[in-house]
Protein backbone atom coordinates (compact mmCIF):
# COMPACT_ATOMS: atom_id res chain seq x y z
CA UNK A 1 0.00 0.00 0.00
CA UNK A 2 1.44 3.31 -0.97
CA UNK A 3 1.28 6.40 1.31
CA UNK A 4 0.14 9.27 -0.39
CA UNK A 5 -2.13 11.61 2.20
CA UNK A 6 -1.75 12.73 5.52
CA UNK A 7 -4.66 10.12 6.39
CA UNK A 8 -2.03 7.54 6.78
CA UNK A 9 -0.26 9.54 9.61
CA UNK A 10 -3.47 9.41 11.91
CA UNK A 11 -4.99 6.82 14.62
CA UNK A 12 -8.11 5.40 12.44
CA UNK A 13 -5.78 4.99 9.37
CA UNK A 14 -3.15 2.99 11.50
CA UNK A 15 -5.88 1.29 13.34
CA UNK A 16 -7.47 -0.08 10.37
CA UNK A 17 -4.04 -1.55 8.86
CA UNK A 18 -2.89 -2.85 11.92
CA UNK A 19 -5.91 -3.97 13.88
CA UNK A 20 -7.83 -4.82 10.85
CA UNK A 21 -5.40 -7.35 9.78
CA UNK A 22 -5.42 -9.41 12.69
CA UNK A 23 -7.85 -12.10 13.65
CA UNK A 24 -11.04 -10.79 15.35
CA UNK A 25 -10.38 -12.29 19.10
CA UNK A 26 -6.56 -10.96 19.14
CA UNK A 27 -8.00 -7.71 17.41
CA UNK A 28 -9.63 -6.91 20.19
CA UNK A 29 -7.36 -7.60 23.03
CA UNK A 30 -5.24 -5.63 20.70
CA UNK A 31 -7.31 -2.02 20.87
CA UNK A 32 -7.96 -2.74 24.49
CA UNK A 33 -4.18 -2.76 24.92
CA UNK A 34 -4.11 0.42 22.91
CA UNK A 35 -6.57 1.94 25.46
CA UNK A 36 -3.98 1.59 28.02
CA UNK A 37 -0.98 2.45 25.97
CA UNK A 38 1.05 5.44 26.94
CA UNK A 39 3.86 7.54 24.71
CA UNK A 40 7.13 7.05 25.70
CA UNK A 41 10.99 8.75 25.44
CA UNK A 42 12.50 6.30 24.85
CA UNK A 43 16.13 6.48 22.95
CA UNK A 44 16.62 5.70 19.29
CA UNK A 45 17.63 2.75 18.17
CA UNK A 46 21.67 1.75 17.39
CA UNK A 47 20.07 -0.11 13.78
CA UNK A 48 18.00 0.56 10.97
CA UNK A 49 17.15 -2.07 7.61
CA UNK A 50 16.20 0.46 5.01
CA UNK A 51 14.67 -0.84 2.08
CA UNK A 52 16.12 1.88 -0.46
CA UNK A 53 14.02 -0.36 -3.26
CA UNK A 54 11.11 -2.31 -3.71
CA UNK A 55 11.63 -3.97 -6.73
CA UNK A 56 13.80 -7.18 -8.35
CA UNK A 57 15.63 -8.68 -11.09
CA UNK A 58 15.06 -11.95 -9.81
CA UNK A 59 11.77 -13.57 -9.32
CA UNK A 60 12.61 -16.00 -6.12
CA UNK A 61 8.72 -18.59 -5.39
CA UNK A 62 9.44 -17.60 -1.97
CA UNK A 63 9.51 -13.88 -2.64
CA UNK A 64 7.56 -13.02 -5.99
CA UNK A 65 8.91 -9.07 -5.65
CA UNK A 66 10.68 -9.53 -9.05
CA UNK A 67 7.70 -10.98 -10.61
CA UNK A 68 6.21 -8.16 -12.93
CA UNK A 69 10.23 -7.18 -13.84
CA UNK A 70 12.38 -4.48 -12.41
CA UNK A 71 10.36 -1.06 -11.17
CA UNK A 72 12.43 1.86 -10.98
CA UNK A 73 9.73 3.96 -9.57
CA UNK A 74 9.77 2.20 -6.28
CA UNK A 75 12.89 4.02 -4.97
CA UNK A 76 13.64 5.71 -1.41
CA UNK A 77 15.06 8.60 -3.16
CA UNK A 78 18.91 9.80 -2.04
CA UNK A 79 17.93 12.93 -0.30
CA UNK A 80 15.13 11.47 1.89
CA UNK A 81 17.36 8.51 2.73
CA UNK A 82 19.79 11.49 4.03
CA UNK A 83 17.52 12.84 5.58
CA UNK A 84 16.11 9.67 7.40
CA UNK A 85 19.11 8.66 8.88
CA UNK A 86 19.75 12.23 10.52
CA UNK A 87 16.91 12.02 12.41
CA UNK A 88 17.83 8.52 14.19
CA UNK A 89 20.00 9.83 17.02
CA UNK A 90 22.55 7.52 18.17
CA UNK A 91 22.82 5.22 15.12
CA UNK A 92 25.72 3.05 14.61
CA UNK A 93 24.80 0.49 11.62
CA UNK A 94 22.36 0.38 8.52
CA UNK A 95 21.81 -2.44 6.74
CA UNK A 96 20.65 -1.82 3.18
CA UNK A 97 17.68 -5.04 2.90
CA UNK A 98 14.14 -4.79 1.97
CA UNK A 99 11.45 -6.63 -0.69
CA UNK A 100 13.65 -6.25 -3.06
CA UNK A 101 17.67 -5.62 -4.51
CA UNK A 102 19.21 -2.96 -3.00
CA UNK A 103 22.07 -2.57 -5.53
CA UNK A 104 19.80 -2.13 -7.84
CA UNK A 105 19.23 1.23 -6.98
CA UNK A 106 20.42 3.99 -9.36
CA UNK A 107 23.63 5.82 -8.17
CA UNK A 108 23.91 3.24 -5.77
CA UNK A 109 27.25 4.13 -4.69
CA UNK A 110 26.19 7.51 -3.35
CA UNK A 111 24.35 5.49 -0.64
CA UNK A 112 26.92 3.98 0.50
CA UNK A 113 29.36 6.71 -0.04
CA UNK A 114 26.92 9.02 2.72
CA UNK A 115 27.21 5.92 5.33
CA UNK A 116 30.74 5.68 4.82
CA UNK A 117 31.12 9.45 5.62
CA UNK A 118 29.09 8.97 8.15
CA UNK A 119 31.21 6.40 9.55
CA UNK A 120 28.02 4.12 10.15
CA UNK A 121 28.52 0.34 9.81
CA UNK A 122 27.12 -0.98 6.83
CA UNK A 123 25.23 -4.37 6.15
CA UNK A 124 24.37 -5.13 3.01
CA UNK A 125 21.65 -8.42 2.16
CA UNK A 126 21.62 -9.11 -1.68
CA UNK A 127 20.57 -11.62 -3.77
CA UNK A 128 24.35 -11.28 -5.50
CA UNK A 129 23.21 -10.33 -8.83
CA UNK A 130 24.86 -6.88 -7.67
CA UNK A 131 28.45 -5.47 -9.42
CA UNK A 132 31.85 -7.30 -7.22
CA UNK A 133 32.90 -3.75 -6.97
CA UNK A 134 29.77 -2.70 -4.64
CA UNK A 135 30.54 -5.82 -2.51
CA UNK A 136 34.32 -5.20 -2.16
CA UNK A 137 33.86 -1.55 -1.48
CA UNK A 138 31.34 -2.35 1.55
CA UNK A 139 34.24 -5.30 2.75
CA UNK A 140 36.82 -2.40 2.39
CA UNK A 141 34.58 -0.60 4.61
CA UNK A 142 34.63 -2.98 7.48
CA UNK A 143 31.07 -3.51 6.11
CA UNK A 144 29.30 -6.68 6.17
CA UNK A 145 28.04 -8.95 3.03
CA UNK A 146 25.04 -11.31 2.88
CA UNK A 147 24.47 -13.14 0.36
CA UNK A 148 20.94 -15.33 -0.26
CA UNK A 149 21.74 -18.45 -1.49
CA UNK A 150 19.43 -21.19 -1.10
CA UNK A 151 20.78 -24.15 -2.90
CA UNK A 152 24.19 -26.17 -3.57
CA UNK A 153 23.00 -27.90 -7.21
CA UNK A 154 22.20 -25.61 -10.39
CA UNK A 155 19.06 -27.56 -10.98
CA UNK A 156 17.52 -26.42 -7.81
CA UNK A 157 19.33 -22.94 -7.77
CA UNK A 158 18.21 -21.67 -11.08
CA UNK A 159 14.72 -22.89 -9.98
CA UNK A 160 14.40 -20.80 -6.66
CA UNK A 161 16.77 -17.55 -7.88
CA UNK A 162 14.87 -17.52 -11.28
CA UNK A 163 16.28 -16.38 -13.97
CA UNK A 164 19.89 -16.13 -11.84
CA UNK A 165 22.40 -18.64 -13.85
CA UNK A 166 24.60 -20.62 -11.61
CA UNK A 167 27.68 -20.54 -13.75
CA UNK A 168 27.62 -16.62 -13.11
CA UNK A 169 26.65 -16.45 -9.84
CA UNK A 170 29.11 -18.72 -8.59
CA UNK A 171 32.35 -17.57 -10.57
CA UNK A 172 30.97 -14.07 -8.73
CA UNK A 173 31.58 -16.18 -5.21
CA UNK A 174 34.52 -17.53 -6.57
CA UNK A 175 36.21 -13.89 -7.45
CA UNK A 176 34.84 -12.12 -4.72
CA UNK A 177 36.52 -14.47 -2.03
CA UNK A 178 39.75 -14.81 -3.67
CA UNK A 179 40.10 -11.36 -3.37
CA UNK A 180 39.78 -10.93 -0.02
CA UNK A 181 41.30 -10.96 3.26
CA UNK A 182 40.86 -13.08 6.20
CA UNK A 183 39.27 -10.33 8.11
CA UNK A 184 36.74 -9.69 4.96
CA UNK A 185 36.20 -13.61 4.70
CA UNK A 186 34.56 -12.96 8.21
CA UNK A 187 32.32 -10.09 7.35
CA UNK A 188 30.76 -12.50 4.25
CA UNK A 189 28.03 -14.90 4.53
CA UNK A 190 25.34 -16.94 2.68
CA UNK A 191 21.93 -16.81 4.02
CA UNK A 192 20.23 -20.25 3.71
CA UNK A 193 16.39 -19.86 3.37
CA UNK A 194 14.97 -23.33 3.88
CA UNK A 195 11.79 -24.27 1.72
CA UNK A 196 10.15 -27.52 0.91
CA UNK A 197 12.12 -27.24 -2.25
CA UNK A 198 15.55 -27.54 -0.90
CA UNK A 199 15.63 -29.23 2.17
CA UNK A 200 18.22 -31.70 1.23
CA UNK A 201 20.40 -28.80 0.07
CA UNK A 202 21.92 -27.42 3.36
CA UNK A 203 24.76 -29.91 4.09
CA UNK A 204 25.72 -30.02 0.04
CA UNK A 205 25.87 -26.35 0.88
CA UNK A 206 28.52 -26.41 3.68
CA UNK A 207 30.97 -28.28 1.40
CA UNK A 208 30.10 -25.82 -1.46
CA UNK A 209 31.19 -23.07 1.33
CA UNK A 210 34.48 -24.98 1.93
CA UNK A 211 35.54 -25.48 -1.72
CA UNK A 212 34.26 -21.28 -2.49
CA UNK A 213 36.26 -19.91 1.14
CA UNK A 214 32.30 -19.03 2.44
CA UNK A 215 32.99 -19.52 6.16
CA UNK A 216 30.08 -18.27 7.39
CA UNK A 217 26.19 -19.77 6.36
CA UNK A 218 23.10 -18.42 8.26
CA UNK A 219 19.89 -20.35 7.76
CA UNK A 220 16.39 -19.10 7.62
CA UNK A 221 13.15 -20.66 6.92
CA UNK A 222 10.23 -19.68 4.78
CA UNK A 223 7.18 -18.46 6.64
CA UNK A 224 4.70 -20.18 3.67
CA UNK A 225 3.74 -23.72 5.73
CA UNK A 226 0.03 -23.17 3.77
CA UNK A 227 0.23 -26.92 2.88
CA UNK A 228 1.55 -28.11 5.86
CA UNK A 229 5.16 -29.42 4.60
CA UNK A 230 7.18 -28.85 7.79
CA UNK A 231 4.65 -30.91 10.21
CA UNK A 232 5.41 -33.73 7.42
CA UNK A 233 8.96 -33.20 7.41
CA UNK A 234 9.96 -32.20 11.03
CA UNK A 235 12.41 -35.37 11.33
CA UNK A 236 13.47 -34.65 8.07
CA UNK A 237 14.68 -31.55 8.32
CA UNK A 238 15.99 -31.79 11.74
CA UNK A 239 18.34 -34.86 10.06
CA UNK A 240 19.29 -32.32 7.75
CA UNK A 241 20.36 -29.98 10.41
CA UNK A 242 22.54 -32.63 11.84
CA UNK A 243 24.67 -33.49 9.42
CA UNK A 244 24.66 -30.18 7.90
CA UNK A 245 26.31 -29.26 11.77
CA UNK A 246 28.78 -32.03 11.98
CA UNK A 247 29.91 -31.28 8.18
CA UNK A 248 30.38 -27.50 9.21
CA UNK A 249 32.36 -28.55 12.56
CA UNK A 250 34.80 -30.39 10.04
CA UNK A 251 35.27 -28.28 7.33
CA UNK A 252 35.31 -24.69 9.92
CA UNK A 253 32.20 -22.90 8.40
CA UNK A 254 30.14 -21.30 10.97
CA UNK A 255 26.97 -22.53 11.03
CA UNK A 256 24.06 -20.64 12.25
CA UNK A 257 20.59 -22.83 12.99
CA UNK A 258 17.58 -22.05 14.84
CA UNK A 259 16.48 -24.15 17.81
CA UNK A 260 13.10 -24.91 16.67
CA UNK A 261 11.10 -25.07 12.83
CA UNK A 262 7.60 -23.79 12.99
CA UNK A 263 7.76 -23.92 17.00
CA UNK A 264 9.50 -27.80 16.64
CA UNK A 265 12.22 -28.21 18.94
CA UNK A 266 15.57 -28.65 16.85
CA UNK A 267 18.09 -30.47 19.10
CA UNK A 268 21.46 -29.84 18.25
CA UNK A 269 24.62 -28.32 20.07
CA UNK A 270 25.13 -24.62 19.13
CA UNK A 271 21.55 -23.95 17.52
CA UNK A 272 20.34 -20.55 18.58
CA UNK A 273 17.39 -19.94 20.40
CA UNK A 274 15.19 -17.70 18.80
CA UNK A 275 13.45 -14.51 18.94
CA UNK A 276 10.08 -16.42 19.51
CA UNK A 277 11.16 -16.60 22.78
CA UNK A 278 12.22 -13.66 23.47
CA UNK A 279 12.03 -10.65 21.60
CA UNK A 280 14.45 -7.12 21.90
CA UNK A 281 13.89 -6.51 18.28
CA UNK A 282 11.61 -3.65 19.02
CA UNK A 283 13.39 -1.97 21.19
CA UNK A 284 16.77 -2.52 19.46
CA UNK A 285 16.30 -1.69 15.37
CA UNK A 286 13.66 -0.54 12.94
CA UNK A 287 12.87 -0.86 9.54
CA UNK A 288 12.40 1.57 7.02
CA UNK A 289 10.26 0.51 3.69
CA UNK A 290 10.75 2.52 0.80
CA UNK A 291 7.39 4.70 0.53
CA UNK A 292 8.34 5.62 4.13
CA UNK A 293 6.22 3.59 6.40
CA UNK A 294 8.12 2.31 10.12
CA UNK A 295 7.55 -0.74 10.66
CA UNK A 296 9.18 -3.50 13.55
CA UNK A 297 11.92 -5.94 12.19
CA UNK A 298 14.26 -7.40 9.73
CA UNK A 299 12.21 -10.14 9.16
CA UNK A 300 9.36 -7.69 7.59
CA UNK A 301 6.38 -7.97 9.84
CA UNK A 302 3.35 -6.16 8.23
CA UNK A 303 2.48 -3.84 11.66
CA UNK A 304 3.27 -0.28 10.79
CA UNK A 305 4.08 2.22 13.50
CA UNK A 306 3.48 5.05 11.44
CA UNK A 307 4.96 6.89 8.15
CA UNK A 308 8.33 9.16 8.43
CA UNK A 309 7.68 11.26 5.25
CA UNK A 310 4.34 12.61 7.70
CA UNK A 311 6.06 12.33 10.98
CA UNK A 312 8.94 12.72 12.56
CA UNK A 313 10.93 9.02 13.46
CA UNK A 314 11.09 10.41 17.29
CA UNK A 315 7.18 10.73 17.32
CA UNK A 316 7.17 7.67 15.43
CA UNK A 317 9.58 5.83 17.56
CA UNK A 318 7.61 6.86 20.71
CA UNK A 319 4.10 6.72 19.95
CA UNK A 320 1.30 4.72 21.14
CA UNK A 321 1.18 2.29 18.45
CA UNK A 322 5.07 1.70 18.38
CA UNK A 323 4.67 1.17 21.88
CA UNK A 324 1.76 -0.94 21.65
CA UNK A 325 3.54 -3.50 19.57
CA UNK A 326 6.66 -3.03 22.37
CA UNK A 327 3.70 -3.95 25.05
CA UNK A 328 2.18 -7.25 23.03
CA UNK A 329 5.30 -9.01 21.62
CA UNK A 330 6.43 -11.48 24.60
CA UNK A 331 2.73 -12.25 25.69
CA UNK A 332 0.60 -14.87 24.25
CA UNK A 333 -1.04 -12.14 22.45
CA UNK A 334 1.91 -11.34 20.43
CA UNK A 335 1.26 -10.50 16.40
CA UNK A 336 0.68 -13.70 14.35
CA UNK A 337 3.22 -12.93 12.40
CA UNK A 338 6.02 -13.13 15.32
CA UNK A 339 4.73 -16.52 16.24
CA UNK A 340 7.96 -19.09 16.02
CA UNK A 341 9.84 -16.31 14.44
CA UNK A 342 13.48 -18.41 13.87
CA UNK A 343 15.26 -14.87 13.98
CA UNK A 344 18.25 -15.03 16.59
CA UNK A 345 20.52 -11.91 16.49
CA UNK A 346 23.79 -14.02 16.81
CA UNK A 347 24.10 -14.30 13.44
CA UNK A 348 23.93 -11.32 12.50
CA UNK A 349 26.94 -9.86 15.24
CA UNK A 350 30.53 -8.72 13.80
Amino acid sequence: MDINSQIDSNAVALDSRNFGALPTNLSKDWMIGFASTKKSNLKHPEKAIIEIINSCNLDCPMCRVGQYGLNQNRIMPLKEFMKIISQIDGLKTVRLNGLGESTLTPNFNKYLDYLIEKRLDIELITNGSGKLEIYKKILNNSGFVIISWDAAEKEIFEKLRRPARWEAFTKKIKELTSDSSGSELRKIALLFTLQESNMDQLSKLVLKCKEWKIINVIVNVIKDNENGWIEGKICDIESEFISANKLSIENGINLFLPSQVLGHKIVIDGAFSTNSEKCEMPWKEVVIRWNGDVQVCNMFNPYVYGNIYLNSFDDIWNNLFTNLFRKMINTNKKHPYCVNCVYFEEAYKK
